[in-house]
């Protein structure tokens, strides 16, 4: 069970600076977490997290969540990772009567705020709102945001991101559950990074599965990158590595649909991150993090 408590919950804002999750230089990547104010949601969806996560607090959730993502970067030669820069209750239910939210689905704050993230540049339907939000970044001087949100308000994904970031539009939002799937938040950063499906690679594509062990206990699955939009099989698994058309390896973390703590795959045999020039994920991921982190 998730213990967190009603302390935890009174407790709407934190910018913690010096609570950071890793060593980083000055080029990382600084995030806010925001989540809705709202206790009943807590006890709904949140607090079976600690099954998985092993942490019991927001504080060390979200550290816990920077932690595994600067491993899967620096995995990968990426040393300015991320860092924490505070977290957040919000309530925006007095959007569900705001006059400047022309849209007929923002009867759900909640809802409103998910499309708010993802249409970063129609300030016609969501003026306020996505002015809040930029505020957020200002007040927590952070380059990106992060909303993490229930099961329950009709978004049928598990995360989502707009396709390249922007000062004061760097924004993601993920489902509960996905908060606590590294790869999951990988995914969508790498939307941020400028990434699309098409650049994750995904060996179910040219019918090839490939040989691998996990302690000892040997598999032949089809494989995927970071970028993978969809799977072709319940139980494929994912590398923790961003597509790299120039790199190849014979071990990675792995993980079946990316869920919950990796394990180590070792291949029979060397594979390659990347085999068509669509895929050059890490190139964009590379490019993109000294200019995300000056967002703030």
């Amino acid at each position: 069970m998730f213990l967190i408590s009603l302390f935890i919950l009174t407790v709407v804002s934190c910018s913690d600076k010096e609570e950071e999750s890793t060593t980083v230089t000055d080029e990382s990547i600084s995030i806010i977490f925001i989540y809705p104010d709202d206790q009943v949601l807590f006890s709904s969806s949140y607090l079976n997290t600690a099954d998985i996560t092993g942490v019991e607090t927001f504080p060390e959730l979200f550290s816990e969540m920077i932690n595994k993502l600067n491993t899967i970067y620096l995995s990968q030669g990426i040393n300015n990772g991320f860092k924490l820069a505070g977290y957040e209750a919000v309530n925006y239910s007095s959007y569900e009567s705001n006059n400047d939210v022309n849209s007929a689905d923002c009867s759900d704050w909640k809802v409103c705020l998910n499309k708010a993230l993802m249409n970063p540049g129609n300030s016609y339907q969501y003026p306020t709102l996505q002015s809040n939000l930029s505020s957020l970044l200002a007040k927590h001087n952070a380059d990106c945001l992060v909303y993490w949100r229930t099961e329950d308000d009709s978004t049928k994904v598990n995360g989502a991101a707009a396709i390249g970031a922007t000062k004061g539009n760097c924004m993601l939002q993920l489902q509960y559950r996905s908060l606590v799937s590294p790869v999951t938040f990988a995914h969508e950063l790498g939307h941020l990074h400028g990434c699309e499906h098409g650049n994750g690679l995904d060996t179910s594509i040219d019918s090839t599965r490939k040989e691998f062990t996990i302690n000892n206990t040997s598999y032949t699955k089809h494989i995927a990158a970071i970028m993978k939009g969809s799977y072709a099989e319940i139980k494929d698994y994912v590398l923790w590595n961003f597509s790299d058309i120039n790199s190849s390896l014979t071990e990675s973390t792995c993980s079946v649909q990316g869920y919950r703590a990796g394990s180590t795959c070792n291949f029979s045999s060397s594979i390659q991150l990347g085999y068509d020039s669509s895929h050059t994920c890490l190139t964009s991921v590379k490019k993109s993090m000294s200019i995300m982190s000056q967002f703030r």
